[in-house]
């Protein structure tokens, strides 16, 4: 198509660029980068809506409001183009046109070469309109030497082997931190864990994330990831997957409701010995929980492709989708490879590339092998998750799961930190003569991978009755730390 603007067919690529503007208003990452990298100009007025489109997103970002697409509407309005934008559909459209904001910096590169193969064409009309014009030139060696150097410049705006210049990328993150630190609320940029002190370590659950979290059978990790799934639920709102492929949802259900209404599983089990007390409790709970964007899939030997494909699928209903729980990667099924080993580094690669597709935090659990139960102290390490290395390559984070009683209880040794048994011995004598004495335990849960932050230790005091965590009491925690010679910045509110 040529515009009266050339004299040739304009370069253009309207799919390039209405990704753009979709994955802008989607993610404040992608719009930082695309205010950076990009002008009006940028854009090839083919569609001249995507101009419109790309200045109101730029005049409300300048006013450092939030963006999203009915900010852009109102700014639309405001400057009375709404119409002439496209309206409200077209900018629906642009959304649904988004498969992953994290592919945006790919689109922003083929809008801007084809800005520049316009701005080179246009220069090669403006010299041959002059000589058109003037004929003969009195000095051939001066309008070549213009006109080369012009030439040299607008190719020298495309970044030829993806290379962007310090000033370019200092600019993007910079703006990048100003987005985050508009919806950061007590340092988390990502999904609330629910935890204060684990969000110390983590800032959330980050987007494209894949966290794995491992333990040997029976120490807890299907309650925690329900903890971590139902909190996601409560503290943002947004809709959470939780894909289960060893416990029916009703079961996952009765751990919730236990938690939620401090009854134990034993007595929900027992609806018949109930008091009217609890009874009430439990009522409660199921009125609360019925209003959690919580969508179960608990279809057993799950394929990947099928959970791929409902995540998806579920994405494209709820685009605010804010964490997909998969419990557990050992018990997902593919196509059959050379080795277990090689089948398992498939799914750990394709559960990352869903994390980022759907530009959402995945958490996966993980069985640990039975040499973590011949470490010292008993305590797990990355070496010990199992069938496959690839797991701790290509996690973001991993959590190591671990609870003394685990041991002692089975007739092993019973190890983990100072700190975690001197805390034990705490809540033992703080909980001493009541119900759940038995029952308390306390968890010591290891970071030992943050690819983009700390690793540590963070406790836990878990209640097997109510299969619930909760964060031990900062003073008895302090203390404990304190007289260990422990750090305890991440105990300061």
């Amino acid at each position: 198509m040529a515009s009266a603007k050339y004299s040739f067919p304009v370069p253009n690529n309207l799919y390039a660029e209405q990704a753009v503007l979709g994955s802008m208003i989607i993610d404040p990452d992608a719009c930082a980068l695309g205010l950076a990298s990009l002008t009006e100009n940028s854009f090839s007025g083919i569609d001249p809506r995507h101009i419109l489109i790309f200045r109101a997103i730029k005049a409300v970002a300048d006013r450092r409001d939030p963006i999203d697409v009915q900010a852009i509407i109102n700014e639309l309005i405001n400057a009375h183009c709404l119409d002439e934008a496209g309206g409200n559909a077209y900018l629906f459209e642009l959304l649904e046109l988004v498969t992953s904001p994290d592919n945006v910096d790919h689109y922003i590169k083929i809008v801007s070469d084809q800005a520049v193969l316009r701005d080179f064409l246009a220069k090669m009309d403006e010299a041959k309109d002059l000589y058109t014009k003037t004929g003969e030139f009195k000095d051939i060696g001066e309008f070549l030497s213009k006109y080369s150097q012009e030439f040299m410049d607008i190719a020298s705006k495309r970044s030829v082997g993806e290379f962007r210049s310090a000033e370019v990328v200092a600019k993007t993150v910079e703006k990048i931190l100003e987005a985050q630190s508009k919806r950061s609320q007590n340092g988390i940029t990502g999904i609330d864990t629910g935890y204060v002190y684990l969000n110390r370590f983590t800032h959330g659950w980050q987007k494209g994330n894949l966290v794995v979290i491992a333990a040997r059978p029976s120490v807890g990790k299907t309650a925690f990831a329900i903890n971590l799934a139902v909190n996601a639920a409560k503290k943002t709102n947004k809709p959470v997957a939780f894909f289960s492929a060893e416990m029916p949802a009703e079961q996952i259900m009765q751990r919730i409701l236990s938690s939620e209404a401090h009854v134990s599983g034993d007595d929900l089990l027992n609806p018949m010995y109930l008091d009217q007390r609890k009874k009430a409790q439990i009522a409660e709970a199921v009125r609360r929980v019925s209003e959690l964007p919580i969508y179960f899939d608990d279809t057993p030997n799950l394929p990947l492709g099928e959970l791929v494909a409902k995540a998806r699928k579920l994405k494209a209903a709820h685009d605010d989708l804010g964490l997909v729980v998969i419990d557990y990667l050992n018990l997902l099924s593919t196509e059959h490879l050379e080795s277990r080993a090689l089948e398992v580094q498939f799914i750990s690669k394709s559960l990352k590339e869903l994390a980022r597709s759907l530009n959402v935090p995945v958490i996966a659990l993980c069985q640990l092998n039975r040499d973590a139960d011949n470490n010292p102290k008993g305590v797990p390490m990355l070496s010990n998750i199992r069938e496959s290395g690839a797991i701790e390559a290509d996690a973001d984070l991993v959590l190591l799961m671990y609870r003394s009683d685990y041991y002692s209880n089975n007739g092993g040794k019973k190890g983990g930190t100072e700190i975690g048994a001197k805390l034990q011995e705490s809540v033992d004598a703080a909980s001493s003569g009541t119900e759940d004495k038995a029952s308390m335990s306390v968890t010591e849960i290891n970071i030992a991978k943050n690819r983009n932050g700390r690793t540590g230790i963070v406790y836990f005091l878990f209640s097997k009755s109510y299969s619930r965590f909760d964060t031990p009491e900062a003073d008895m925690l302090k203390q404990i730390m304190s007289a260990k010679n422990e750090p305890t910045e991440d105990l300061e509110d």
